[in-house]
């Protein structure tokens, strides 16, 4: 039986020069390979992203595979959410309409319940 094995190279920032990784053993120090995808492919679709993304290229379905492989997910409408996913910390921006009852009682339909609260932001029209 044959067993393909590979050797990396990934290039040390304090050293200034390349280490040599042996993926079957090293697999934590190759781990940082996605983000740096993605930070690459975030920085150079930005530019274009809408025009892209509303087209069939490849590049959409690319960034469409890898932000759904990244867990960012959205709803719209008058009660939605925006959650970046793993790749962006997974920070959830929801928004809803706020039904009054009375002076100071208020409760809003939010899309996603949620254990921690960080910030609100109400407007009156």
């Amino acid at each position: 039986m044959s067993i393909l094995k590979g050797i990396l190279h990934h290039w040390n920032k304090t050293n200034k020069a390349y280490d040599t990784i042996h993926p079957e053993t090293e697999v934590a120090q190759i781990t940082d390979w996605n983000n740096g995808v993605v930070n690459t492919l975030a920085s150079t679709a930005l530019g274009s992203l809408v025009t892209t993304l509303s087209s069939d290229s490849l590049l959409a379905k690319l960034i469409g595979k890898v932000l759904t492989a990244s867990g960012a997910r959205y709803q719209s409408g008058p009660n939605g959410y925006i959650c970046f996913g793993s790749y962006f910390g997974s920070h959830i921006i929801q928004w809803g309409n706020l039904e009054l009852r009375g002076a100071v009682i208020a409760s809003a339909v939010l899309p996603i319940t949620f254990r921690e609260f960080f910030s609100g932001c109400a407007t009156w029209n």
